[in-house]
Parts: structure tokens; C-alpha cells; sequence
């Protein structure tokens, strides 16, 4: 008996070193497994580290004087209309209208706002990094680019915060009333409304934009966005006038009636009279002509004015209508200077050029947006690499 529970005995200790073996085997994997896992979250913060640095340059790392030698001063000096087009959406003479029409003046009369200076001081313009060309060039290939804020930085030498602080300035100086009546009336005609995320514009036969209310919240319903056409409709349309949508636009009030036309839709029934039926579809016709200049204005908006094709900060509301409007007004300045037919003969050829961008004008809905980033033609003008 005795032999017995020596045996069992021996067997408990055998079994107890084989547990404490083997949960020290577990606890030592367990601790080699947590310092794969520690060594790879370091890795990951290193990786994320680098990345966020390429989209964030510190001085040394850009040209030292953002006045010189830098890819827009190159730009500008060469008084290229190919290069201004395709980097800016206007040609040289256009730049030079609105420089002179109010922007180099406000830049040169207004103080930046800084946090750490009162909006009282006056501007020290000799110790901005850019001049009013170097405002204006940066502004528009913001909004005419889908590239992100780094490869301004490159192109203009800026850091991150000059970058901030000069597109807001300059946001602002587009949408400041100008001293220049002229300009004045090129970009501002009645029409547009207050900034709200849902847009309603109106164009003539001309390509001209004849109303809009823009960035409206995306919950309204397309009549109330539109209300305010409404409205000059009924108040201050002349007789036998009207606007010619698609069919999917709602139709306004019975006070209204009359005032908005649309092409037929699938399956109208037709008059059985065969000269009323001719009249009918000339007539019909004649509406699907007429809306082939809002198709066209559109693509001309969205195909010109890339920073449209991305989505834009969510957080900032008034910055989003600032730019809506912007793209707006820049918009009808190039449609009422250049004309129609130029745009269409000069301008689109020049960014619709190779299939990539001729896939981006017409399909730019179906892109990813880090696709319209990488193809983004202004970034590849510069030949900047574009990093995601």
C-alpha cells in the first residue's frame, strides 16, 4: 500500500513539472508573441510617421525663397496660356484681369489674419512670402487641382501654415466686392444666394450661369433649393420666357405655370394630328438643344474646377461655400471674357488632353477619388509625384 501512494505520489509531481513546463513554455511564447506584436506597432507608427511627413514639409526641406527660382515663379514667367489654362482654368490675359480688377489691391491694403496680430496692424506686404500674382496663382490651383496640400507647398515654397492661412486670405479676396464695377457685374449678377450642400444652377444659351443657389443642405428637397429661381421667375422672368430643365425637376407653383419646360418623357403620348405632332417634336427638340448648354456648363464647372471632384471638409461650412461660390464666379468671369466657342475650342482640348483626362472630363463620377488625385493634371503640369 505503501509502495502505492509513493507511485501516485511520484506521478501528482511528474504531472505538476509538466504543467509548470509547459505553462512556462506558454507564458514565454506568450511574451515573444507580444513583442512581434509591440515591434509591429512600432513598425506601423514609424510607417504612419514617414507618410504623414511626406504630407508635411518644414522649411529646409522646400526652396529657401518662395519669391525665386520656384516652379510658379517659373510658371508665371513664362506667360504660357497653355500652362496658365491647364494649371489655372484661364488663360494669361484673364490672370492679368483679375489681378488688376481688385485682387493685387485688397492683398496689398488688407492684413492677413494671424492669431498673433490684431486685424488693425497694417499689412506688411514686403514680408509676405508671395506677391498678389503669387496669391492668385496659388488660390487657383487650388481650386482648379485635386492634389493635396504638399504639392502647393512644393510648387509655391510655402510651409503648412502659410499654405492655410494664404487660401483662406485669398478665398476671401475673390468674394470681396471689387472696386472694378466691371468685374463687379462679370461675376456677380443678382442670382446668387446665400451659402447653405445641394446646388441649383441655371445657365444660358450663352454658357453663362443665369442663377444659382448653391450649398444648400443635402436633406432639402430639390424645389425648396429652388425656390428662390422660383421666385425671379414669377417676379422677374418676361412674358413668353422660360427656363428649360430635365424632367426630373420639380415644376414650382400653379404661379409659375408655364415658366419651366422640360423635354418629353418616354412613353408621352403624342397628338394624333400629324402637323401637331410635327410641332410637337420640333419643338422637342429645340429643348434638348437648349439643354445641352447646362450639360455643357456643368462639365465645364466640374471638369475645370477639380477640388469639386473630392469631397470637401464636412467640418467647415462657410470654407465649402466659399469655394462653391468662388468656382462660381471664376466660372462666369472665363464664360462672359473667353466666350463659348474659345472654351470650347481652346480651353477643353487643352484638359481633356490624352485618354486619362478625357475619362476624368466625361466620367469623373465614376473615378476613385485617390485616382482623380493621382491623375490630377495640374500636379502632373509640375511633375509632382502624389502620394496616398
Amino acid at each position: 500500500m505503501g509502495d502505492l501512494i509513493d507511485t501516485l505520489l511520484s506521478h501528482l509531481a511528474l504531472e505538476e513539472d509538466e504543467y509548470w513546463d509547459e505553462e512556462n513554455d506558454r507564458l514565454q511564447n506568450a511574451g515573444l508573441s507580444g513583442t512581434a506584436i509591440y515591434l509591429e506597432a512600432q513598425e506601423n507608427r514609424r510607417h504612419r510617421s514617414e507618410n504623414r511627413k511626406r504630407l508635411y514639409l518644414i522649411r529646409n526641406e522646400l526652396l529657401p525663397n518662395p519669391r525665386e527660382g520656384t516652379p510658379w515663379q517659373r510658371l508665371h514667367s513664362s506667360s504660357s496660356d497653355r500652362g496658365f489654362i491647364t494649371t489655372m482654368g484661364i488663360d494669361v490675359s484673364t490672370f492679368e484681369y483679375l489681378l488688376q480688377s481688385g485682387f493685387a489691391l485688397l492683398w496689398n491694403t488688407t492684413p492677413i489674419p494671424r492669431p498673433d496680430q490684431p486685424m488693425t496692424a497694417p499689412p506688411r506686404v514686403n514680408s509676405r512670402s508671395l506677391d498678389p500674382a503669387g496669391g492668385l496663382g496659388l488660390i487657383l490651383h487650388y481650386l482648379n487641382s485635386t492634389m493635396r496640400d504638399v504639392s502647393l507647398m512644393e510648387i509655391f515654397a510655402l510651409i503648412p501654415s502659410t499654405v492655410n492661412r494664404y487660401l483662406d486670405f485669398c478665398l476671401d479676396i475673390l468674394l470681396s466686392e471689387s472696386p472694378d464695377q466691371e468685374i463687379e457685374n462679370a461675376t456677380f449678377n443678382g442670382w446668387l444666394h446665400e451659402h447653405f450642400v445641394s446646388s441649383v444652377i441655371a445657365f444660358g444659351a450663352t454658357g453663362s450661369i443665369i442663377a444659382c443657389r448653391m450649398n444648400a443642405p443635402g436633406s432639402w428637397h430639390d424645389a425648396r433649393v429652388a425656390r428662390p429661381i422660383f421666385e425671379k421667375l414669377r417676379t422677374k422672368t418676361p412674358e413668353g420666357y422660360y427656363l428649360v430643365t430635365d424632367t426630373a425637376f420639380p415644376r414650382g407653383t400653379d404661379q409659375i405655370q408655364g415658366r419651366i419646360k422640360a423635354p418629353m418623357k418616354s412613353g408621352t403620348r403624342l397628338p394624333a394630328d400629324e402637323k401637331e405632332r410635327a410641332q410637337v417634336k420640333a419643338f422637342d427638340r429645340q429643348l434638348l438643344s437648349l439643354r445641352q448648354a447646362a450639360e455643357w456648363g456643368m462639365r465645364g464647372i466640374q471638369g475645370s474646377f477639380g477640388r469639386l471632384r473630392i469631397p470637401l471638409d464636412i467640418n467647415h461650412v462657410s470654407r465649402r461655400g466659399d469655394i462653391l461660390e468662388a468656382c462660381a464666379r471664376l466660372y462666369q468671369i472665363r464664360a462672359r471674357r473667353v466666350g463659348i466657342n474659345q472654351i470650347r475650342n481652346v480651353y477643353m482640348p487643352i484638359w481633356m488632353e490624352g485618354d486619362e483626362q478625357r475619362q476624368i472630363w466625361e466620367h469623373f463620377e465614376d473615378i476613385l477619388f485617390k485616382d482623380q488625385r493621382k491623375l490630377d493634371r495640374v500636379a502632373r503640369f509640375h511633375l509632382i509625384e502624389t502620394e496616398e
